[in-house]
């Protein structure tokens, strides 16, 4: 590990500035064989197949989540994004109104950036549900039934509510 830590891009810089988040996040990245040595491309598809394809079998509820949250740290990490595209960003600036009186273009653009935060908790959350395994099959069963008579029961942002 040592080895491909010290061959990453960035290294010497990071080493000297004492950047210990760039070595978290680089040995993470090792950890999960995200490899360097890959097209960028083909890494940052290689995660999204791991997030994909992560189940929870018969891990705890606990090493499920924190196994399901290290797969999107090294995704984002590596430049992905899990808000589905520009069509969900367009929504989510709709719902924040305009600059109001005395606002500045900073603060609202902190709202739009919460909003978007908010937004991919709820996919996260509606992904760990998904992938849960038999555990939650019937909570799986029952929020695909309900949303089907009307009654969308999956997570909601505040702003939905």
């Amino acid at each position: 590990m040592w080895i491909k830590v010290k061959g990453t891009s960035g290294y010497t810089d990071n080493k000297e500035k004492n950047n210990c988040v760039w070595l978290l996040e680089t040995i993470r990245a090792v950890c999960l064989d995200y490899d360097l040595s890959k097209s960028e491309l083909m890494s940052l598809d290689n995660s999204l197949e791991r997030l994909i394809l992560y189940r929870q079998l018969e891990k705890s509820n606990d090493d499920y989540f924190k196994g399901y949250m290290t797969l999107v740290a090294v995704f984002e990490q590596q430049g992905g994004d899990l808000l589905y595209g520009q069509k969900l960003r367009d929504k989510v600036a709709k719902k924040v109104p305009g600059i109001v009186r005395g606002q500045t273009t900073e603060e609202h653009e902190a709202l739009i950036k919460q909003e978007l935060r908010i937004q991919r908790e709820k996919i996260i959350a509606v992904s760990l549900i998904k992938r849960s395994g038999k555990r939650f099959g019937t909570l799986r069963d029952e929020l695909a039934n309900a949303f089907a008579l009307g009654d969308d029961k999956y997570p909601r942002v505040p702003w939905e509510y």
